[in-house]
């Protein structure tokens, strides 16, 4: 029962929000694409709209992301981009993707960064780590702790 609350309660928060149409606040929707780099589908989520909708406000209030020059002092962007840039020598393609090779996305060594050719190549990558880890899981290598509801590599006995 109180889980139901709870659930009508953020289905009433969601409601609000969309009534408040945020996205067609142009500074909103500046700082959240330009200041904080987020996509437009982080902003839809973050609405609760449709990412088609953040599209259609962005492009009516002129709000375009600036072209990359890896070349330019004082580059502002995501600093993967730029590494991942950098070590191509030309900007990225249209559907590149920028991968993080042991999953921390703030380690941008560029011998830490793959640039796959679409996002359907980089979700398979993503799918065979996963299917590495559980058959990590099946030999033992990695454990399950019951108690903090988490995952650990198994202690060996030195």
């Amino acid at each position: 029962m109180e889980i139901r609350k709870k659930e009508i309660m953020l289905e009433k928060k969601e409601k609000e929000l969309k009534k408040e149409r945020l996205y067609k606040h142009p500074q909103l929707l500046e700082h959240l694409y330009l200041k904080l780099y987020m996509s437009q589908t982080q902003i839809a989520s973050l609405l609760h709209i449709n990412s088609g909708i953040v599209a259609k406000w962005l492009k009516e209030f002129g709000i375009k992301k600036p072209k990359r020059d890896v070349t330019k002092k004082g580059y502002r962007g995501k600093e993967h981009i730029f590494i991942a840039e950098k070590k191509l020598g030309r900007p990225l393609k249209k559907g590149e993707t920028v991968h993080h090779i042991d999953g921390d996305k703030t380690n941008n060594d560029p011998n830490n960064i793959y640039i796959f050719k679409t996002g359907s190549d980089h979700a398979q990558a993503h799918k065979s780590l996963r299917k590495l880890s559980y058959e990590l899981v099946k030999k033992g290598i990695i454990k399950f702790d019951y108690i903090k509801g988490e995952y650990n590599i198994k202690k060996t006995k030195n």
